[in-house]
Formats: structure tokens, sequence, C-alpha cells
């Protein structure tokens, strides 16, 4: 039982962690988001970008990404190693 109860809690921390870090990376989206557009100039005219974001929406995408960067198999080979 007490072993169920720390893979519970450390589970949960986990998920506390991820999200934080993805409120912190979405804050620094959401903050230089507007002048992503003078490195890439074409890429709202072409629709590649947004032309506004919200704070939310910087998180989850955020979020999504370290998801997908985490499901590579690079990442999955430097964990295993």
């Amino acid at each position: 039982m007490d072993k169920l109860i720390i893979q519970l809690g450390t589970m949960i921390l986990g998920v506390i962690i991820v999200f934080l870090a993805a409120c912190i990376g979405g804050t620094i989206l959401w903050a230089v988001y507007e002048h992503i557009f003078a490195l890439f100039p074409s890429a709202m005219e072409h629709g590649i970008l947004a032309e506004t974001i919200g704070w939310w929406d910087a998180v989850c995408v955020t979020w999504i990404f370290a998801i997908l960067v985490k499901g590579t198999p690079a990442a999955a080979k430097q964990s295993s190693s």
C-alpha cells in the first residue's frame, strides 16, 4: 500500500512539475510572440503563424511541443542510456 501511495504521489508531482514548466515556457512564448514576426516577416501573411496568441494558448502549445519532443526516438534513446 505504501508503494502505491509513493508511486501516485510521484506521478502527481511529475504532472505538477511539467505543468509549471509549460506555464513558464508558455509565458515566455506569449511575451515574445509579437516580436517573432520580425524574424519571420512572411509567416503571418502566408498563414503559418496566427496574428495574436493568448496566454493559455501559448501554455497549451508549449505543453504539446514538450510531449512531442519527449516522444521522439532521440529523446527515448537518451533516456534509456
